[in-house]
């Protein structure tokens, strides 16, 4: 779609290069909406911008942060044009400039990666110099870059396997896509390595669950029952049928699914609790993400993040993230499980899958 757009308003681009200041065609643009049309207006601005002096590239990108895909996009496209005139022209490429805001993680991901792209564009081999610096890098799509280059030189011909070993284990180390944490992993045991996906990506796989209550006729999903008020490890409570204890239960799961049925069996129209305390190295901003085919809600140290009441739509990989700030030393981790009363084969399941991450995606495992 950018392409489809830059080519488009490539016809309206008066091709000298105007050095002016074009702080406020730079904000209208950063303004723009997914909702309104490519206005007279607009097109002024980004015609403008897109003629504008190379060197001002660096604060089109800039101005990427924060601001929504339809900006980001009319923001890109103009710093392109800028960049193409450059080098079309062989005058002008602001390549020190690029380098500065590629290397500055401060800088709206985004724009980083146009000003990465450019960079490589302009000279192949700055792939070389800069992806070894960004196995880390804050940006989701430079890191993946980075992990991609090292799992290509891993699978290189006349690699040994000890350097093969490395070279997996150290994009398996920063790696945050699940694909490509499953090829390192994959091929970390081809090679005699121990390596599993579960705790790099912040599973949480032992749990204490109790359940369980009603909720037939979905009264249970708004109901309080005793552990949304107190977690008491050592409590027996009435439940749907019966007084009900806590129990262990592990998530066995190649992805860390928990299977409620296997602890309480095939309830329907019930609800269960799921809690676990994770401990943190140290307080910090973290996303807790889970997945359900059941209605749900949580809490992270007593306060409601999430309520969900949906009965299986699908429950993909990270369906619900909830930000959250953790405490240094332990967090308590509450989930209610909510299964309705459908018959149909597919919607049986009761299951839960947990992870806690930082804010990129990137897993936390629990401190020891």
């Amino acid at each position: 779609m950018r392409a489809i757009t830059l080519c488009c308003l490539v016809g309206l681009l008066p091709f000298p290069t105007v050095a002016a200041d074009l702080s406020q065609e730079i904000a209208l643009l950063g303004a723009a909406s997914g909702v309104e049309a490519a206005t007279p207006e607009l097109q002024r601005a980004w015609r403008r911008v897109a003629a504008g002096d190379p060197l001002e590239m660096t604060e089109v990108l800039g101005a990427m942060g924060g601001v929504s895909t339809t900006a980001q996009n009319w923001l890109r496209t103009a710093a392109d044009a800028m960049a193409e005139r450059a080098l079309s022209s062989g005058d002008g490429f602001p390549a020190e400039r690029l380098e500065e805001f590629l290397l500055d993680d401060s800088q709206p991901p985004r724009g980083r990666r146009a000003a990465y792209e450019w960079l490589v564009k302009a000279d192949p081999g700055a792939k070389a110099k800069y992806l070894p610096d960004l196995l880390n890098d804050p940006s989701i799509e430079l890191r993946y870059d980075a992990v991609d280059a090292l799992l290509q030189q891993a699978a290189a011909d006349g690699v040994s396997e000890e350097e093969q070993k490395r070279l997996y284990g150290k994009a398996f180390a920063s790696a945050i896509d699940r694909g490509q944490l499953e090829k390192c992993a994959e091929r970390l045991k081809e090679l005699g390595e121990e390596a599993d996906i579960v705790q790099p990506m912040g599973f949480i796989t032992s749990w204490k669950l109790i359940g369980p209550f009603d909720n037939v006729d979905g009264v249970g999903f708004d109901k309080a029952y005793p552990p949304e008020e107190q977690v008491q490890l050592d409590a027996a409570i009435k439940g749907k049928k019966s007084v009900v204890a806590w129990q262990s239960a592990e998530a066995e799961g190649a992805l860390g699914q928990l299977d409620l049925t296997e602890t309480l069996g095939p309830e329907k129209g019930a609800v269960a609790y799921v809690y676990c305390v994770y401990q943190s190295g140290k307080a910090q901003d973290a996303e807790v993400r889970y997945a359900t085919p059941n209605a749900s809600k949580l809490w992270v140290n007593g306060e409601l993040l999430a309520s969900n009441h949906v009965y299986h739509a699908g429950n993909p990989l990270d369906q619900y993230r909830s930000s959250v700030r953790l405490r240094e030393g332990e967090n308590t981790i509450l989930v209610k499980v909510c299964q309705n009363e459908q018959t149909d084969g597919w919607a049986q399941a009761w299951e839960l899958q947990l992870r806690v991450t930082d804010p990129l995606g990137k897993g936390l495992p629990a401190a020891e």
